[in-house]
């Protein structure tokens, strides 16, 4: 049976979760952050993406569920070695995070010179309102990127 986080078990850092059934299911993630006294938490899921507001018992609402071993056992606590095994986990999803932000500004970057080329060039700096807006976008993955990769890296 599904134990939900903050009502039957006490939501804690480390533990693994999914969305119960009347959400979308993001797959597997971990809490990274117990807010309110338990009533909300913070959770990075395995592909990377991460939420901050997940309701574990505030306004009576419950919105994940601990996962247990492959669904046929008891949850296990966090130990040293899943500490590390965790911290391993959230390196690899950020360098998959800077992967993932480094081709999509590749990606822009070529749209742009596509962009150009079918307008004749630059014309001055000018450029069409699509234009200026794609290079806006590339500027602000870069930011992202160059935050991302200080992140991992730092």
């Amino acid at each position: 049976m599904a134990q939900l986080v903050g009502k039957d078990v006490m939501a804690q850092v480390g533990q693994r979760v999914m969305m119960t059934s009347q959400f979308k299911n993001k797959g597997m993630g971990t809490i990274t952050q117990v807010h309110a006294d338990g009533g909300y938490c913070s959770v990075r899921w395995d592909d990377g993406n991460e939420d901050g507001a997940l309701f574990t018992g505030q306004k009576g609402d419950f919105t994940l569920v601990l996962v247990v071993n492959g669904g046929d056992g008891p949850a296990m606590p966090m130990t040293g070695d899943s500490s590390a095994a965790l911290a391993d986990s959230m390196a690899s999803s950020a360098h998959l995070h800077k992967q993932l932000l480094a081709q999509e500004v590749v990606k822009l970057r070529k749209e742009v010179a596509q962009l150009k080329a079918s307008q004749g060039g630059d014309q001055g700096g000018g450029g069409s309102e699509t234009l200026k807006a794609a290079r806006m976008e590339v500027a602000r993955l870069e930011a992202q990127r160059n935050e991302v990769m200080a992140q991992a890296n730092g």
